[in-house]
């Protein structure tokens, strides 16, 4: 993915690939620390809602800087060469 290219195309795939990374990592990890929680103990479906609920909410507290940056470039609102830092910071793994 090039955000040297001008098109709009490359910053809505990297907001796409960022959000991507991101529930990926929030799958993995909410799944281990259900994983881990329910070998010590039965959990309630109340207590793992809301560890998926935390969860979520991370995940969408941490790509909203990375998101809404990209979306400062398209709109012209930021520089587009600091592009490439949210994209190397939160959407190669």
């Amino acid at each position: 993915m090039s955000v040297d290219d001008e098109s709009e195309l490359d910053l809505d795939d990297a907001t796409t690939r960022i959000r991507e990374r991101g529930e990926r990592i929030r799958h993995t990890e909410q799944a281990r620390a259900l994983g881990r929680l329910r070998a010590r103990r039965d959990l309630t479906e109340r207590e793992a809602k809301a560890v998926r609920d935390l969860a979520r909410r991370l995940t969408e507290a941490l790509l909203a800087v990375p998101e809404s940056h990209l979306q400062a470039v398209q709109s012209g609102a930021a520089d587009r060469g600091s592009a490439a830092e949210a994209i190397a910071l939160f959407g190669e793994e």
